[in-house]
């Protein structure tokens, strides 16, 4: 008898433990979309780019939003990344809805918070690799000497510590494009928004990209959004999230492809 209110009390404590560790474990999303509308006007006439779109995305996901030309895709991106306002519903980042925020904390989430990556590169052609990477930096008061030394780590991290003193002009798509990813990293930011990171890159160059995203997520852990119309991409991430016309149509988590 004694041996079974023993037993009892163990897996009773057993019980408890796990629903304490489960609560725990539980995490909040870092980015949620409420309900969100975009609608532009050509002239009198409405264009709806985004349509009732409800999207969690939580720490360390690594989401793949696909779609067509005038999907809405690029749109959800400037709204996740604070570049742009919904016209109805709500963005919340780490909880907090950004219809709240003053422009200055909306610059200080694209500063901070997020980093983004584009499919022109967005480059200073006048200034080296170093000097890009280094340039959000001053933006947020880093030192100088720690500005310089984080881009030299990031360069390295993105394979590029031979050309830290080339210019844009002097470097390939695929270079510009690591030294864009390397720049998006260089605050330290949760979230990596990617626009077609890809688009002007020949295959085999796209493909060396997307396998350092992949690494990126993989040992930094970083939430990762990356907005594409190449389907072969859906294999780097865990989840795809796929737009129609404005509206999420699919939303699937799968295993993404081993690097």
């Amino acid at each position: 008898m004694e041996k079974r209110v023993k037993t009892k009390i163990k897996s009773v404590k057993k019980s408890k433990s796990k629903s304490k560790k489960s609560k725990k474990t539980k995490k909040e999303p870092i980015i949620e979309l409420k309900n969100l509308w975009k609608t532009y006007h050509l002239g009198k006439v409405p264009v709806h780019a985004l349509k009732s779109v409800d999207l969690k995305i939580y720490p360390g996901d690594f989401v793949i939003i696909l779609g067509s030309s005038g999907s809405g895709k690029s749109t959800m991106m400037n709204m996740i990344g604070a570049l742009d306002v919904p016209t109805k519903g709500k963005i919340l980042l780490n909880g907090k809805d950004t219809s709240k925020f003053e422009e200055s904390d909306l610059a200080q989430i694209r500063g901070q918070k997020v980093g983004f990556v584009f499919q022109q590169f967005n480059l200073m052609p006048v200034l080296s690799a170093l000097q890009n990477v280094s340039m959000p930096m001053m933006f947020q008061d880093v030192p100088e000497e720690e500005r310089l030394e984080r881009a030299e780590k990031l360069l390295k991290m993105v394979g590029l510590e031979d050309r830290m003193t080339h210019r844009p002009t002097e470097l390939s798509g695929g270079e510009q494009q690591r030294v864009a990813i390397a720049r998006a990293l260089s605050n330290d930011t949760e979230v990596l928004l990617a626009d077609e990171p890809t688009g002007n890159l020949d295959s085999k160059t796209g493909k060396q990209i997307m396998h350092l995203i992949s690494k990126l997520h993989k040992e930094n852990g970083k939430t990762i959004v990356l907005v594409t119309h190449d389907i072969n991409l859906v294999k780097y991430a865990h989840r795809t999230v796929k737009l129609k016309d404005g509206k999420v149509v699919m939303d699937n988590h799968h295993k993404p492809v081993k690097i």
